[in-house]
C-alpha cells in the first residue's frame, strides 16, 4: 500500500512540475486588425454572465490583530480576460487616445470548460500514471464559449448587437509539451474568448459606418484604405489627329495645275 501511495504521489508530482506554463503570448489578441477604427471607447467585462461559468472572484479571510476579515479579489482569469479585451479594443478596433465616446460590453451567452479525453484518464490511472512519463497525454480539455459585444453611446444608449459564434478550442493535458490540468483549462479559455472577438470585430468592419456614426455624430467617417489606395482616374478624350494626305497627290497637284493652265491660256 505504501509502494502505491508513493507512485501515485510521485507521478502527481512530477506531473505538476514537468507541464509547460502560460505565456505572454496566450493573453495577447490576434493580430487580426479591422482597416478602419472607431472613435475611442471604454471596455467592460460582465462580470454577472461570466461569472456564472468561470471563477472570476476568490474570497479569503485575513486575520488583523483579533479582528477576522474577509477579502474579495479577483482571479487570475478575470485579469487575463479583462486584459485580452482592453488590448484587443485599442490596438484592433478603436483609436488609442482621445476622449471616450462609448462603451463596448462583453456578455457571455453560453460557456463550459470539460474533459473530452476520458478514456485516456482511464488508462492514466490504471497505470499509475506511469505512462504519462512516455508522453502520452493525460487527457484534453476544451473550453466552448458565445459572447455579445454590446456597444453604447456616451449617454448610456444601446447602438449596436454583435454576438460570435459558438466556439471551442481544446489543450492537451500531459508531460513536456502539454499542461496542467488548472492551466490547461486556463488557456483553452482564453483560446476561445479571442475566437469569440475574433467574431465580432468582423461584424463590427461590416456595420462600421453607421456605428461611427452612432458614436460620435459630429465627427468625420474616415475613408476607407482601399478607396484611398485606388483613385478614381478620370476618361480623357483622345487627342485630335489631322486627317492622312496621300503623298502621290501632293506630287501630282503641280502637274494639274499646269495643265488646267494650258487649256485656259489656248
Amino acid at each position: 500500500m505504501k509502494k502505491v501511495f508513493f507512485c501515485l504521489s510521485s507521478a502527481a508530482l512530477l506531473f505538476s512540475v514537468g507541464c509547460q506554463s502560460l505565456k505572454l503570448a496566450d493573453i495577447e489578441p490576434t493580430a487580426n486588425k479591422n482597416p478602419r477604427l472607431l472613435p475611442p471607447v471604454e471596455v467592460r467585462l460582465d462580470v454577472a454572465t461570466f461569472g456564472t461559468v468561470y471563477d472570476l472572484q476568490s474570497t479569503h479571510q485575513v486575520q488583523k490583530g483579533n479582528a477576522t476579515h474577509q477579502v474579495t479579489a479577483n482571479t487570475p482569469l478575470y485579469r487575463d480576460l479583462v486584459t485580452i479585451a482592453q488590448k484587443d479594443i485599442r490596438n484592433n478596433v478603436s483609436e488609442k487616445y482621445g476622449e471616450p465616446k462609448g462603451t463596448i460590453k462583453y456578455k457571455l451567452i453560453t460557456g463550459e470548460t470539460c474533459r473530452t479525453g476520458t478514456p485516456l484518464l482511464v488508462f492514466d490511472w490504471l497505470t499509475l500514471r506511469i505512462i504519462n512519463l512516455l508522453a502520452v497525454p493525460s487527457n484534453f480539455i476544451t473550453s466552448k464559449m458565445q459572447v455579445r459585444a454590446d456597444v453604447y453611446d456616451a449617454k448610456g444608449n444601446l447602438v449596436g448587437e454583435y454576438t460570435s459564434a459558438y466556439n471551442k478550442s481544446a489543450t492537451t493535458v500531459a508531460l513536456y509539451y502539454g499542461y496542467s490540468y488548472k492551466n490547461a483549462a486556463h488557456k483553452a479559455t482564453l483560446a476561445t474568448y479571442k475566437l469569440c472577438l475574433d467574431d465580432i470585430k468582423k461584424q463590427i468592419t461590416g456595420d462600421y459606418e453607421r456605428l461611427f456614426k452612432a458614436l460620435d455624430p459630429t465627427g468625420e467617417v474616415p475613408t476607407s484604405p482601399e478607396l484611398a489606395l485606388s483613385p478614381v482616374v478620370e476618361p480623357t478624350a483622345p487627342a485630335a489627329t489631322a486627317p492622312k494626305t496621300n503623298p502621290s497627290s501632293i506630287k501630282d497637284a503641280p502637274k494639274a495645275t499646269e495643265a488646267s493652265n494650258a487649256a485656259v491660256s489656248w
